[in-house]
């Protein structure tokens, strides 16, 4: 597909894009889910953007970038008639699985399906240097529901001794990554009890969640919430199956979305 742009950073006069589907899609404030989107090839601009210092050592605002300046269109939503603050806006909104599966796409379009993948053989210890075609990946389809629901074995006791033990939590989009990534770092207990309260919607009839409540769960309850996510996963599966030559060993390797660039 050939579409006239104008011309900017992130246009040029004539750009040939394509069109693919997302696995769940962007849903606006109306409640419309938009599941196509449209990109165009990585340019040397889009390369600079992600090699700058405030970028590169992110890998989700590596990622964030990369769909930023590549995505032209989602759904009936065009770039070229979007404010940029709400462009980013709806990019880091898009749900984790989106974006790794529209990078996918971009890397594919831009440099091929071919990815060169460093691993440590975990039984030698030997650095092996693995090729893996990104099309060969399993691609876990969408289940439909954006928010699970989910039971606690011993739930949240308020002051007066109330329990709360059913609620609701949704996937994590981008903006969800690229706050908690740097938590992670540091203290990934930490980033678990912020995502647990950034992602719960809903615990019985409490008005907020917040990271305290989260924070005070047992750890078989904070468990639970992610099991709930992890059962109803969804995008691609980056475990690839790896031989090392050295030693026979076979293992699974895992890639990420960042590997894809």
């Amino acid at each position: 597909m050939a579409n006239l742009k104008r011309k900017s950073n992130d246009f040029v006069e004539a750009e040939d894009t394509v069109v693919k589907e997302f696995l769940a899609g962007y849903e606006d404030e109306d409640g419309v889910v938009h599941t196509e989107f449209e990109f165009r090839e990585m340019t040397g601009a889009d390369e600079e953007a992600i090699a700058r210092n405030t970028v590169k050592n992110s890998g989700s605002k590596v990622i964030s970038t990369i769909l930023d300046r590549c995505i032209i269109r989602i759904g009936t939503i065009l770039k070229s008639e979007t404010k940029p603050a709400k462009w980013t806006e709806i990019i880091k909104s898009l749900l984790v699985a989106d974006q790794d599966y529209a990078v996918m796409e971009i890397r594919k379009l831009s440099v091929g399906s071919q990815i060169t993948v460093k691993h440590v053989c975990p039984s030698c210890n030997k650095e092996l240097t693995t090729e893996v075609d990104v099309d060969e990946l399993e691609v876990v389809p969408f289940g439909g529901d954006r928010v699970i629901e989910f039971e606690l074995k011993k739930g949240y006791k308020d002051k007066d001794g109330n329990v709360y033990t059913h609620g609701k939590v949704r996937f994590p989009n981008g903006l969800d990554r690229e706050i908690l990534e740097p938590v992670a770092r540091n203290n990934v207990s930490t980033a678990n009890t912020l995502l647990l309260s950034r992602l719960v919607v809903e615990l019985g009839d409490l008005k907020h969640v917040n990271d305290a409540i989260m924070r005070n769960l047992t750890s078989g309850d904070r468990n639970a919430i992610m099991e709930a996510l992890s059962e109803n996963k969804f995008g691609l599966n980056f475990e690839t199956e790896v031989d090392c030559p050295n030693c026979g060993n076979a293992f699974t390797g895992e890639l990420s979305a960042v590997n894809f660039m």
